[in-house]
């Protein structure tokens, strides 16, 4: 089994990155996050134009801002390939702001649950910025949840990048909680390995494996259980020995 990193709150995810890192797995730099919820309407920031619907039309543009998507805010996912964002585009996920009949924002909904949707995939080109496009677009996304019977929108933001935090809260999003994001290292070469392997189509939130595979090697199923108990029993340890305090340090060398 392989997966593509750890994000969780607290010290969740650092306690499940420091096991995996003694069983030999590598990590790259944590990424401090923050989770963001909306439960009323939102609100636009001011900015002209109107949302619509991605169409087939829209199957270079969007191939191109997810891509440049990607490759800034989260370069250590594997980039979708450019056929598969082009059939997408005709599909409708996404919506596009629109300004003189021009996109110039993008967001979508990635992710549902029975009460909730979360929202992701937020891009403006660069010289398009600091217009309120980004948020406009974002409230118009969160209103096609609630239209849906959400009660609930929610995003992450990486604490890096304080602009998109601003943004966001102008919209009317209120921060739940911190959470810290570990990427997988080597999550590239496991995708390889396992299509090679699997011959299956793999998507970039998970790789399965099929029923007959023995999952018995350092990235297989048996690594991930034995992570889980081992957080469990750490952090049971822990708080009885520090009072609850926990982790006192983040680990620097992520593993190698």
């Amino acid at each position: 089994m392989a997966y593509p990193g750890v994000v969780g709150p607290d010290q969740t995810s650092q306690w499940f990155a420091q096991r995996a890192i003694e069983l030999g797995v590598e990590f790259l730099e944590p990424i401090p996050q923050r989770i963001h919820s909306l439960v009323e309407k939102p609100t636009y920031p001011g900015a002209p134009g109107y949302a619509r619907r991605t169409t087939a039309q829209d199957a270079s543009i969007l191939a191109d801002w997810v891509t440049s998507f990607v490759r800034g805010a989260t370069p250590h996912d594997p980039a979708p390939s450019r056929e598969s964002l082009e059939t997408i585009a005709g599909e409708g996920r996404h919506l596009l702001w629109i300004v003189n009949d021009e996109p110039v924002s993008m967001s979508a909904i990635v992710r549902r649950t029975r009460n909730a949707a979360a929202i992701a995939l937020v891009y403006t080109p660069p010289s398009l910025r600091g217009r309120g496009y980004a948020g406009s677009v974002t409230a118009a996304v969160a209103e096609e949840a609630f239209a849906e019977g959400k009660t609930i929108a929610c995003l992450y933001t990486d604490l890096r990048n304080p602009f998109s935090n601003r943004c966001y809260a102008k919209v009317g999003f209120k921060p739940v909680c911190d959470s810290t994001h570990f990427p997988r290292a080597d999550f590239g070469r496991l995708i390889a390995v396992n299509i090679e392997k699997w011959g299956k189509v793999v998507q970039t939130t998970n790789v399965k494996a099929d029923r007959g595979a023995s999952g018995s090697d350092d990235t297989g199923l048996p690594v991930a259980l034995a992570i889980l108990r081992t957080v469990r029993e750490r952090r049971r340890r822990a708080g009885a020995s520090s009072g609850g305090r926990g982790l006192s340090r983040s680990p620097r060398r992520l593993g190698g």
